[in-house]
């Protein structure tokens, strides 16, 4: 008998990861040279939060929260078709997790999205390291972007650095993660899926004495006629190498 994984038709919605004020602010000022790319207050029926949000032609986005989560790296996935019956599968496959299940509403008590977590994903104290899958529901509210030229393709990388003590917690809140995974004496590596079908890679360097997650470079595929040039805001730095970007902290 063949067993089908419904985790096959799970792909990258986003990723987010926490800056402390003062490294958030590189991020406002780099927010209107970027295409597709917005710095934005969000409200939801019952929190509020402010972020920046950089999109790839793919459909994914980078969020860089400020002072929310302090610490954190959230990976959230969707059903490529955006069936949500491919998620309720995915429950009845792994029925021994503890999974957790919540809708969050738009300021006006719309629904937004429904989410399904081995965390309390609304929990903002607990949850540093936040997985989840997601299912939108439709709106009408148009993408805005910018004139910039400089825009990100896909996004190809991930980079960041965690204490070693995190790693029991790590494995347990990706134990259902789709795609790859590699736990090494010195990094952890999560292979997933993008829109596309393309490979995004997260790296996490392992570090005796290291607290949360800190951030050290995201690298991404540039879009033809992009100019971005190599230059520095605050301790972020934008690097160049032909069709190629990153963005690194300094």
């Amino acid at each position: 008998m063949i067993h089908f994984d419904s985790r096959t038709h799970l792909v990258l919605d986003h990723f987010y990861i926490s800056l402390e004020p003062n490294d958030f602010l590189p991020f406002i000022e780099t927010a209107n040279f970027f295409s597709r790319c917005e710095h934005i207050h969000v409200k939801s029926s019952d929190d509020a939060w402010e972020g920046v949000y950089l999109s790839s032609k793919t459909g994914a986005y980078f969020e860089v929260l400020n002072e929310r989560r302090l610490g954190g790296l959230g990976i959230a996935f969707r059903s490529k078709s955006q069936n949500e019956w491919n998620i309720r599968n995915i429950l009845k496959e792994l029925p021994l997790l503890k999974w957790k299940f919540g809708t969050r509403s738009t300021a006006k008590g719309d629904p937004w999205f429904d989410w399904v977590s081995l965390g309390d994903y609304l929990d903002v104290y607990k949850t540093w390291f936040n997985t989840w899958m997601m299912h939108y529901y439709p709106s009408d509210k148009p993408k805005d972007e910018n004139s910039s030229v400089f825009s990100v393709s896909r996004f190809l990388a991930l980079e960041m650095i965690v204490g070693r003590d995190h790693l029991s917690l790590i494995q347990e809140l990706s134990s259902w993660f789709p795609g790859g995974k590699k736990f090494l004496d010195d990094q952890i590596v999560f292979s997933l899926t993008d829109r596309d079908g393309s490979l995004f890679e997260i790296y996490l360097k392992l570090k005796d004495g290291a607290d949360r997650f800190q951030f050290k470079r995201l690298s991404f595929v540039l879009e033809d006629g992009s100019t971005l040039e190599n230059r520095s805001f605050g301790r972020i730095r934008f690097h160049r190498e032909g069709i190629h970007g990153a963005i690194e902290q300094i």
